[in-house]
């Protein structure tokens, strides 16, 4: 097919663009990132956090969620925001026996970027979809976006943010890009999110698979509204809301140790290793 072009004084062209392609109804829409081979499942509490991200794609994109907007949903952990929100990713990561983590791929706009606070879910890219979210979620709140990891047109930008800044909400996490990444590092709303192009979708775009505030997958990892996130330059970790006012109880008193433990380490005091690895078995030879 010869592509559509406009001729600007008979010697330059310009190509126009092909419309982005609507979201196919197969479920691999919101599959379209790393993950090839069927990764094992495994529960923390009553919630799956490292899920095999095609399967959980197809059971959440079916009929039930498409079109569904939930105007409320547990806030339960609200209460564990405040401890979580002192601790670093690989911290809290940790405890969760390294589940809930997004690939490295998902990256703050700004280092020095932080956020932690309960997940206001939106699937798919749909604008009118995305603005409902921002209307209903609270102060402190996280929106997510389940945008299938596609990176080639943006779903994010910074009118959007501004809405989001104003309501005062902690930041937005993004499976697929954003643009207007100067403005949005200018106005310090904390964004992560995989990718930067100046390219946006044609809306209005996908009605029809949109939803709020529904169990999504975002860069492979579960979320269910009213999960915990917490962001920094290290990446993104989900704590599910099942566990999470008993890690930041069991948090608070590891990071006290651990905080100790890092005095006791500027004071230059060597480890005592030797035993312990004495104990293991190895040997010291001069």
């Amino acid at each position: 097919m010869v592509p559509r072009e406009v001729w600007i004084l008979s010697t330059w062209s310009i190509r126009i663009p092909p419309r982005p392609p609507r979201p196919s109804r197969d479920p691999a829409f919101l599959s379209r990132s790393r993950y090839t081979q069927r990764a094992k499942s495994t529960a923390i509490g009553s919630r799956v956090t490292r899920p095999d991200e095609r399967t959980m794609s197809e059971e959440l994109f079916r009929a039930p969620q498409q079109g569904v907007i939930k105007l409320s949903f547990d806030r339960s952990a609200s209460g564990a925001v405040r401890p979580l929100s002192g601790c670093y990713t690989g911290f809290v990561l940790d405890r969760l026996g390294k589940l809930g983590f997004m690939s490295p791929a998902m990256k703050p706009l700004s280092l020095g970027t932080r956020i932690c606070g309960l997940a206001t879910t939106v699937l798919g890219a749909e604008l009118e979809v995305r603005r409902m979210a921002i209307n209903m979620a609270r102060p402190g709140d996280v929106l997510v976006i389940a945008a299938g990891g596609v990176t080639d047109y943006a779903c994010f930008g910074d009118a959007t943010a501004l809405r989001m800044q104003l309501k005062g909400m902690a930041g937005c996490v993004i499976d697929g890009s954003t643009r207007d990444a100067a403005s949005l590092r200018v106005m310090k709303f904390p964004v992560f999110v995989k990718g930067v192009t100046a390219r946006n979708y044609h809306y209005p775009y996908a009605g029809d698979h949109g939803a709020v505030n529904v169990p999504i997958v975002c860069d492979g990892v579960l979320i269910h509204p009213g999960d915990v996130v917490l962001g920094d330059d290290d990446g993104v970790v989900v704590v599910p809301a099942a566990v999470a006012i008993t890690l930041a109880q069991t948090i608070e008193r590891e990071l006290a140790v651990e905080q100790a433990t890092r005095k006791a380490m500027t004071s230059f005091k060597p480890y005592d290793v030797q035993s312990i690895l004495a104990e293991r078995g190895y040997r010291f030879e001069d």
